[in-house]
């Protein structure tokens, strides 16, 4: 036990270091305000940030000389975050060693609290999942759930075709969900948090399954509000899109259009007229508004660096209740 308590303090006295360490880098970032949003009387707001950081085991997928330019990333990454200063972060791929030594401790220090699931190990070499950071001086976990979404075609009835059923088996992708209460007014929010599959159809498969699980979780709770963030792996002309925006879409030897009942909208295509490649916040249009969002570089300027250290770029908006 002494052993224990040990190295957690040695842990934590690193992490003070490190934060001292960081304190001077400059982040360069543009925060835009949504010209649809014009109620100045209007102060209730709040922010989040949606964010797939690169897990370090998917390495072969960048370029080995931009990742000679950027050394010790999650430490840039804490920076990134600490900058934001956002009130919600929904963070993907995020490894389970890193998770424990370094990223709660680390964000624990800045006022987080959290919920992190891994994907299961079974399909893995690399464990990794999903994290959801709050304030904890503004919110109050309430209860919190994972689905992992291949478990969901034998709790529900989906039509799906016999050789996509198998390939969805195959993966272990995961939606988690908390739930948040405002301590300031009560008021109740679902924050959800997903990586989907890059494969076009297994993608929209996937994507109706964690709508399911978010039905779910809802089932029992009065309407509630939903933040919705994740790395999607889909494109706007994707049907994945198609059926998270309009809520319905047919797909082709299906009889019955799929559907959900959620009045969803995206921040970016609201706000900018444009997504992020396939990653997204998405919110409950009755409930919500953006007011500011972040403007990101174009996608084909991509490249790895102490600005910008994981190959996806964070998504961030200040949001308004309505």
């Amino acid at each position: 036990m002494l052993n224990r308590i040990t190295r957690y303090q040695k842990r934590n006295r690193n992490v003070c270091r490190l934060a001292s360490r960081l304190s001077n880098i400059k982040f360069d970032r543009t925060i835009l305000a949504d010209p649809a949003y014009s109620d100045t009387q209007h102060q209730d707001l709040f922010s989040i940030v949606s964010y797939n950081i690169m897990c370090d085991s998917y390495h072969d997928l960048v370029p080995k000389d931009e990742l000679k330019m950027v050394k010790d990333r999650d430490k840039h990454l804490y920076h990134e975050l600490s900058y934001y200063n956002s009130d919600i972060m929904c963070l993907q791929e995020v490894e389970s060693t890193k998770y424990n030594v370094f990223w709660k401790p680390m964000l624990e220090q800045l006022g987080y609290n959290n919920y992190y699931q891994e994907k299961p190990a079974t399909y893995r070499a690399t464990k990794e999942g999903c994290a959801t950071f709050f304030k904890k001086s503004k919110y109050e976990l309430l209860d919190a759930k994972k689905y992992i979404l291949h478990n969901l075609l034998y709790k529900f009835k989906l039509e799906i075709p016999t050789m996509i059923h198998r390939k969805l088996l195959g993966r272990d992708h995961i939606l988690t969900c908390v739930l948040l209460k405002e301590r300031s007014t009560d008021r109740i929010l679902c924050v959800a948090n997903t990586h989907l599959y890059l494969d076009d159809l297994m993608n929209f498969y996937q994507t109706k399954l964690a709508l399911i699980g978010l039905t779910d979780f809802l089932h029992q709770e009065k309407y509630t509000p939903i933040l919705y963030c994740g790395d999607f792996n889909f494109r706007t002309k994707q049907k994945a899109y198609t059926l998270m925006r309009t809520g319905s879409v047919s797909m082709k030897g299906i009889q019955e259009p799929i559907h959900h009942n959620f009045d969803l909208e995206s921040v970016y295509q609201s706000s900018l007229n444009r997504e992020i490649a396939t990653d997204y916040i998405w919110y409950s249009k009755p409930d919500f508004a953006p007011a500011k969002v972040m403007e990101t570089p174009e996608r084909g300027n991509r490249i790895l660096s102490k600005q910008y250290p994981s190959d996806h770029y964070a998504l961030f908006s200040q949001m308004a209740w309505i």
